[in-house]
């Protein structure tokens, strides 16, 4: 989450969505981490903790296809360490497997892959943010962000999972495990793998 009280806006960065490299160019403007937050932060938690802020500046995330956003936070935790690549995919999908498996000193990951609508939508299904932009068209989404502040888009690609695409990665199983958690994520976003 970044926020920028000159340009005021807020950005809730959903985990995997591109946001590191929005980050980096959205801190050269002016934007900030809010003190005593984490970098990914619900919608929910700002609004009750800045609710004038909230209300006021214009706020944006990103959102990505469930299945490509899984498979690339799973290769990020075997890129990093956090988790051997013995274990595969099909195994580390599950949850529970994730935390057995992985080396974590607290559940990072497993709050990471928490749906995308639990970060800006309301108990009620409605929209927080005043954008949502798509991982799928990251530039032309950008660029309508970049317009919206006044500014020249200079993203930079950061964090990016090199390798297979997502859809080899899947079986089944996996793919229908994806579908059931993530059944708001692809319903509200129109998904489809």
């Amino acid at each position: 989450m970044l926020i920028d009280d000159k340009n005021k806006f807020l950005f809730i960065h959903i985990p995997k969505n591109a946001g590191s490299s929005m980050r980096i160019m959205l801190e050269k403007m002016g934007g900030r981490q809010l003190k005593d937050f984490d970098t990914h932060v619900p919608c929910s938690t700002l609004k009750e903790f800045t609710p004038d802020k909230f209300n006021e500046y214009f706020k944006f995330a990103f959102v990505r296809n469930p299945w490509d956003r899984l498979y690339s936070m799973y290769k990020l935790t075997v890129r990093r360490g956090w988790c051997s690549s013995n274990v595969p995919f099909s195994k580390w999908i599950h949850m529970d497997a994730i935390t057995e498996a992985c080396k974590f000193q607290e559940p990072i990951v497993p709050i990471q892959q928490k749906p995308q609508v639990n970060w800006i939508m309301d108990s009620a299904g409605n929209s927080m943010v005043d954008f949502i932009g798509r991982f799928e068209s990251l530039n032309d989404d950008f660029n309508k962000i970049c317009q919206r502040l006044n500014t020249t888009n200079n993203l930079m690609n950061i964090n990016a999972s090199p390798g297979k695409h997502y859809k080899e990665a899947y079986d089944t199983t996996s793919k229908k495990f994806v579908e059931r958690y993530y059944e708001k994520d692809i319903e509200t976003f129109k998904y489809v793998f």
